[in-house]
């Protein structure tokens, strides 16, 4: 387990955006189907490093000239046991949360984070690589603007965020190479769960985040 397992994944370009209403079926509606990148294969980080998650998290992304869009639909055989409450922002943590973090310059240092609850109220940090407990490295009062959604459904919920190009600062290189992670947290399960897989037996985080 010494080696990170870098995984790549080619993010389409989009005629129109996607909506949270595209997914309510916890996956694309018929105009969708095959015109996003898909991301299923989340492996946990807590409790159990490298184990299978205990739900199914499946994530559809694409981008046009404005936004990244980034569709979660997170399946739960206990929907009903789903935490998730209309508070202020960042105050999310205690609840069902999806995040993406982009390492937009790809060097490894620093990164954006984007977090959803399950009823759509946004948290956003930046992350800065270096010695920490993880949330150390988190600046939660880096605020941008980006757009969410999110709705309980009867198989779980699904989580809608896009994300305006001008809110980030990255290279003007093409095509462009950004690092990325999506993640779900499970907090009645104490379970965090990552793609690509994000090992605490590696030290560091970026260095082992996938390509975009």
């Amino acid at each position: 387990f010494a080696e990170a397992q870098f995984q790549t994944l080619q993010i389409p370009r989009v005629s129109t955006p996607p909506r949270l209403e595209d997914f309510l079926n916890m996956e694309p509606a018929p105009d969708w189907r095959g015109k996003l990148a898909k991301v299923d294969r989340f492996i946990q980080r807590v409790p159990s490093d490298g184990a299978p998650v205990s739900q199914r998290t499946e994530v559809y992304l694409g981008y046009d000239d404005k936004n990244l869009y980034v569709i979660f639909a997170c399946f739960d055989t206990e929907p009903q046991k789903l935490r998730a409450r209309l508070s202020r922002r960042e105050d999310i943590f205690d609840d069902d949360t999806v995040e993406i973090i982009l390492d937009t310059f790809h060097d490894h240092r620093h990164a954006y984070a984007f977090n959803v609850n399950a009823l759509g109220v946004q948290a956003d940090a930046l992350w800065t690589e270096g010695p920490g407990t993880g949330n150390d490295n988190f600046d939660p009062s880096f605020d941008t603007v980006w757009n969410s959604a999110g709705k309980v459904t009867g198989r779980g919920y699904v989580v809608w965020i896009a994300i305006p190009f001008r809110s980030l600062r990255f290279a003007s290189s093409d095509p462009k190479t950004w690092g990325i992670f999506l993640n779900r947290g499970i907090p009645r399960n104490n379970e965090d769960t990552f793609w690509p897989p994000y090992s605490s037996r590696i030290q560091g985080r970026l260095n082992q985040e996938g390509d975009a």
